[in-house]
């Protein structure tokens, strides 16, 4: 490990999404020395070259305590000389055990996060309404039933389009469309039966007007210090984290996710999604609150809003100033988000993939040697034979070339190694034959052999 100087030293978790990779460079960018942790060892922060050190934990959702022991043997290993600050950055799901345990670390490690309580309120899409309406700010209308016989006499008001939604899902995952009153039960019978026996049922919410705007904002006890609203302009699948977004000006939903975050004392990272139509005359509707790292960090840092460094500085007690040139004249791109939406049509055609699984294991030969090149060229190649005379292979090249307009967030032209981390959903592509918004952010099963055969 680097031995000079360093404004600090911070572990950043989940480094196998982009946000992770986002804040890796931004502190890293800053000269704090970054340590980097995930279920699997091949990652595109881990990869990075701001990562000095890395380490693989368990599942935090299937072994909560494995998780907590493997954090905490983290946190002595890389403990850096007394002094020098350290700080704690976690990114997905683990804020939010790490938030109800954050007694066992903090007396050691330093972190900018909400009380588990005011975490658990927003997590609670049903509690979060609630919380909305006493603060001034407007929800889609929504239904709490507590089963599905209770459902069935409210179905002549919650008539479709609507919504079923399991109180706690991220990305996208255990939420429905509904659009035939007949489904209406099964739909919510079908999410409840998934639920474990201390939650409750699912919520029905009916569909607002408008298009979906993103509100992140950094706060310190209950004080706005940052916020940008940005609009994701392309997703491979719904609730999914955005391929291609943009920086926008939007005083309404800005407005309303200032109203919310105050009421509830907010202190350090969230992103409020609104649906709202763009006019100042209509009102944002909150859809939900994410209390931690949100999918389009980059984005926002991109846009000179630099969230991790902020955060950074708000976790060691530091003041955090508000930035004075935010650009909103940013768009950003995920090309490996690109790249698998188009591999995504392509599984839904009979195409098989013989030669695509041959050229796995030689791209990851030449990925795990640092030969980038050499594996993308791989990974075409088996995907030229597979889909020989089907014009999807060019789309596939453009979405790897065509950078010129956007800022890709993966391909950065310092920092190449980490468009390694392109193996981890192109692995659960290969191996499961589909692409979700839940196994590209984590919130399903990871396979225990994805992205650690060579690490």
């Amino acid at each position: 490990m680097s031995s000079k100087a360093a404004p600090g030293r911070a572990i950043v978790t989940f480094s196998r999404s982009w946000q992770a990779l986002a804040a890796v460079r931004s502190l890293g960018g800053h000269g704090v020395e970054v340590i980097t942790g995930d279920e699997i060892a091949l990652t595109p922060g881990g990869l990075s070259k701001h990562s000095i050190d890395s380490f693989v934990y368990p599942n935090p959702a299937a072994d909560p305590e494995g998780f907590l022991d493997a954090l905490d043997e983290a946190i002595e290993r890389f403990r850096p000389a007394p002094g020098v600050p350290y700080v704690l950055v976690p990114v997905h799901r683990e804020t939010y055990l790490i938030a109800r345990h954050r007694q066992r670390f903090e007396s050691r490690i330093a972190l900018a996060l909400a009380p588990a309580e005011t975490i658990d309120q927003v997590r609670d899409k049903g509690r979060l309404v609630e919380i909305a309406r006493q603060a001034g700010v407007e929800t889609p209308r929504t239904w709490a039933p507590e089963s599905a016989a209770e459902l069935e006499r409210l179905r002549g008001e919650s008539e479709p389009p609507v919504l079923v939604k399991v109180r706690s899902g991220v990305a996208g995952v255990g939420i429905e469309r509904v659009d035939e009153a007949g489904r209406l039960v099964e739909v919510f019978e079908r999410l409840a039966a998934g639920l474990g026996p201390d939650d409750k049922p699912p919520i029905v919410q009916q569909l607002v007007p408008g298009e979906d705007y993103c509100v992140s904002a950094l706060f310190d006890s209950g004080e706005p210090r940052a916020v940008l609203t940005y609009r994701n302009l392309r997703t491979i699948v719904e609730g999914a984290p955005g391929a291609v977004r943009r920086s926008v000006e939007a005083p309404a939903p800005e407005a309303a996710a200032i109203r919310l975050l105050e009421a509830l004392d907010w202190h350090g990272i969230a992103e409020v999604d609104f649906m709202w139509t763009g006019r100042e005359e209509d009102a944002a509707y909150l859809i939900e609150v994410n209390p931690r790292l949100f999918g389009g960090l980059f984005q926002a840092i991109a846009s000179n809003v630099d969230y991790p460094w902020m955060l950074f500085r708000l976790a060691l007690g530091e003041p955090v100033e508000p930035p004075a040139d935010v650009d909103l004249q940013i768009t950003t791109e995920a090309p490996v988000l690109g790249f698998l939406a188009t591999l995504r049509e392509a599984a839904e055609s009979a195409t098989r993939w013989t030669s695509l699984e041959r050229a796995w294991d030689e791209a990851t030969e030449h990925l795990a040697q640092g030969e980038l090149g050499a594996g993308i060229d791989s990974l075409l190649a088996g995907l030229r034979e597979d889909l020989e005379g089907d014009d999807r292979l060019a789309a596939i090249r453009a979405l790897l070339d065509e950078r010129e307009t956007t800022v890709s967030q993966l391909f950065a032209g310092d920092d190449p190694k980490a468009a390694i981390g392109l193996l981890y959903p192109l692995t659960v592509f290969l191996r499961h034959g589909k692409i979700s918004a839940g196994s590209l952010v984590g919130a399903e099963p990871v396979d225990p052999e994805a992205g650690s055969k060579r690490a």
